[in-house]
């Protein structure tokens, strides 16, 4: 399954913060492992390649937070799993650790309410403090880009009457769009160009005066096009 368990070594597993682990290469799970060794408060009990299992595991082992990514197999199934952990009511935090440095992966994030987002991008010293500020109850959510809170929605009218600016096309391409493709990929998808796919882009973002990713994102979840 691509599952991996670990037994410490040493110490009292209740009395330490208990982390599990998510993501499929190899590299990333053994650097955050590095990353936190000298942190006697801190422990990775269990490595995961998928959400569910990450889930599974975060409830076996008890764990304080489950860190993962989002392309666990996918974006869609990593979010309906950590709604399935909220819904259990374990208190288990979530910390979004990615590799996507994009708009729409922190806007999902975002609006799925986890504890803690990072790119894996950030030092050393920054992922360890997000880890024990989350560990300390606090939430803890670091853009991709310093201006990305800048760039919020500007929700210019009623979202049901929003929603009837735009054509089935644009739609189709704003939930593709807000599930993390980029223009290439949704040209790709619908069999259109790029540069087709970029000018239905620009006018949705003129109808709902919208200013750039993020904004399509967090509308297409106001509206129900996709799920958080």
């Amino acid at each position: 399954s691509g599952l991996r368990r670990w037994v410490l070594g040493k110490g009292n597993v209740s009395s330490l913060v208990n982390i599990v682990h998510v993501n499929r290469a190899p590299v990333v799970r053994a650097g955050l492992r590095w990353m936190i060794e000298g942190h006697s408060d801190l422990a990775i009990v269990a490595d995961a390649e998928t959400s569910r299992e990450g889930v599974d595991l975060a409830c076996e082992f008890e764990a304080r937070i489950l860190v993962t990514e989002v392309d666990v197999p996918d974006p869609a199934a990593c979010f309906a799993d950590l709604r399935a952990l909220r819904e259990r009511g374990a208190g288990i935090a979530v910390i979004v650790f990615t590799r996507f440095d994009d708009a729409s992966t922190f806007a999902r994030a975002e609006s799925a309410k986890v504890e803690g987002f990072l790119t894996q991008f950030a030092p050393a010293a920054t992922i360890v403090s997000v880890l024990e500020q989350v560990a300390a109850g606090h939430r803890r959510l670091i853009p991709p880009e310093p201006d990305i809170a800048a760039d919020a929605v500007a929700w210019g009218s009623p979202a049901s009457d929003a929603a009837r600016l735009l054509s089935q096309r644009e739609l189709e391409i704003v939930r593709l769009i807000a599930t993390g493709l980029s223009v290439k990929q949704v040209a790709i998808a619908l069999e259109r160009s790029p540069k087709t796919v970029e000018a239905h882009k620009s006018r949705i973002m003129n109808k709902l005066q919208l200013h750039d990713r993020v904004g399509i994102t967090r509308w297409a979840i106001r509206e129900g096009l996709v799920e958080p």
